[in-house]
């Protein structure tokens, strides 16, 4: 089994860096814009960083987890990484909890919630 740089099994490879996060994430942002017109601003490609980095608060070597070790470790020691961050119920919890943003603006909530699905989902490929 491969393992990775933290000496944690790696099953599926090398995890996706802050980088590859902020791009993807970027891509879908301005390309939302492309396809339902909204014009993209400051706030919502932070919102979009931010929320990309998510999925990955329970790493303890990822940029986040390093931030928020508090909360990394002990998700990582009980869950494992790429589990419970990377769900559907997770999703689901960040959208509701984000869900004050669509009446600030209505971008704002779709990109808090859909850079993170999508994160999921490409980092599960």
């Amino acid at each position: 089994m491969r393992r990775s740089r933290s000496g944690l099994p790696s099953i599926r490879g090398n995890p996706l860096t802050l980088g590859t996060h902020a791009a993807f994430a970027s891509v879908l942002y301005l390309g939302g814009a492309t396809l339902f017109g909204y014009k993209p601003d400051l706030i919502g490609g932070l919102l979009i960083m931010v929320a990309s980095l998510l999925p990955d608060i329970d790493h303890p070597p990822a940029k986040i987890g390093r931030l928020f070790w508090f909360v990394s470790v002990p998700l990582e020691r009980r869950f494992g990484h790429r589990t419970l961050t990377h769900s559907l119920v997770a999703l689901g919890a960040l959208a509701l909890v984000t869900a004050p943003l669509a009446w600030i603006q209505p971008h704002y909530w779709s990109s808090s919630t859909v850079c993170p699905g999508s994160t999921v989902i490409f980092s599960m490929s």
